[in-house]
């Protein structure tokens, strides 16, 4: 899973890299989800995007140091 935000640049970099490297995923939109928003912001303590969600784990936050 993908959490990112509508316009976020780096989002849209991490899903042009995952895309690039055939992995697929679940885009999440916490700018339109707003209990996926409250998930990652209150249970993973994340307060920037993208953040990858890989066997119910955080994987990353932002991408290439951003987000």
């Amino acid at each position: 899973m993908v959490y990112i935000k509508t316009g976020c640049p780096h989002c849209q970099k991490l899903m042009e890299d995952l895309k690039s490297k055939s992995i697929s995923y679940v885009e999440i939109d916490v700018s339109k989800d707003q209990d996926a928003k409250s998930f990652v912001k209150d249970i993973l303590k994340v307060d920037k995007v993208p953040v990858v969600i890989k066997e119910g784990k955080v994987e990353s936050v932002g991408f290439e140091g951003k987000g």
